[in-house]
């Protein structure tokens, strides 16, 4: 027997291999509800659970639920994208699924779903409805809306011209998603978390004004550099990528004095975001999260570029919580990337 547990929300679904589901009004009483079936946890072969995005809180309630089912008697639990789950039982066709995450801000991605395959736009995004709208306005196909995040921002998105379909239980896409051999996470230990508490509130309010570079910049950009990376770009680096029309960089200054930058360059398809950094004196101020969030509204309105990558180093782990807020997912390892032996990890995102 396989189960799928949907535990995106306060309320829940279960789904018993291909034949029952069953809406829970509180994810806690799972167990409870598989009491009530007869079910017991030694008949159970494998646990399917959605592991994010969604609420954090009921997210981590469904994944202990499942560990205390799993755990005695050795039972493994695939882990699967909420999203992945919600359009393997939507219709053919452009597809965003929105999960709520607070007030005029919702989870956010962008399939394109056809007969034969199930192509990613770009998923895992917290995202404004203002921006969703922007967004939404700049495509050319049809797009079916549909999720918690539609549901409670029905006036914005009806509003602006678009409709909003009806949302498919997500427990029973858990079954199709493992039959078809989608990949999962093994015995996953937390979800996905978007964090939206700290570094999105946060990334308009700080203060720092955003420019593009300019030569008398260099001098405070390399001082900079060298006291932040173990291994700083030379200023030869500095200078040609400065006077270099296919680079993108961009300064943060407080008072007029430089205390952050970012150098990066289009690549086919991809922008590839080469350096960031921010003065030692200014860490914990979000002046990094402030010039990432320009980027990739920059990257958004530009014509060719569908997604943003960058690297940094495996156990950087200030700078993985920071890209992950922002919906970059790990793309690959690197190994032994920098000077030092250093394995590199490389995130995307798509823009």
């Amino acid at each position: 027997m396989i189960i799928g547990i949907d535990s995106t929300a306060k309320a829940a679904g279960l789904a018993i291999d291909d034949n029952e589901y069953f809406e829970i009004e509180y994810v806690e009483d799972i167990p409870h509800k598989l009491k009530d079936l007869g079910i017991e946890p030694l008949n159970i072969e494998k646990i399917l659970i959605t592991i994010g995005p969604g609420s954090f809180t009921s997210l981590r309630v469904g994944l202990v639920i499942a560990q205390g089912l799993a755990l005695p008697y050795n039972i493994p639990i695939f882990g699967y994208s909420t999203f992945l789950a919600m359009v393997e039982g939507a219709p053919i066709g452009h597809l965003m699924p929105l999960l709520y995450a607070q007030k005029k801000v919702v989870y956010a991605a962008h399939f394109n779903k056809t007969s034969t395959e199930t192509r990613e736009i770009f998923t895992d995004r917290v995202m404004k409805i203002e921006d969703l709208m922007h967004y939404l306005d700049k495509l050319d196909s049809q797009i079916i809306i549909f999720g918690s995040g539609a549901e409670k921002n029905r006036e914005s998105i009806e509003g602006n011209g678009y409709s909003i379909h009806s949302s498919p239980p997500i427990a029973p896409s858990l079954i199709k998603l493992y039959k078809k051999g989608v990949t999962y996470t093994l015995n996953p230990e937390v979800p996905l978390y978007l964090a939206l508490s700290g570094a999105y509130r946060r990334r308009e309010r700080a203060e720092i004004n955003l420019r593009t570079m300019e030569f008398k910049d260099l001098e405070e950009i390399f001082k900079i550099e060298q006291d932040v990376f173990p291994e700083p770009w030379d200023q030869d680096t500095f200078y040609l990528t400065f006077i270099s029309k296919e680079y993108l960089t961009i300064v943060g200054t407080l008072d007029g004095k430089v205390v952050s930058y970012m150098i990066g360059c289009p690549e086919e398809e991809k922008f590839h975001l080469m350096n960031i950094a921010v003065a030692r004196e200014h860490f914990r101020k979000n002046y990094g999260t402030k010039m990432l969030n320009y980027l990739l509204k920059e990257l958004e309105s530009s014509e060719g570029i569908k997604s943003c990558y960058l690297e940094h180093r495996i156990g950087n782990k200030a700078a993985f919580e920071l890209y992950k807020s922002f919906g970059f997912r790990v793309a690959k390892i690197r190994p032994g990337y920098y000077g030092n032996g250093d394995d590199a990890v490389v995130m995307e995102i798509g823009v």
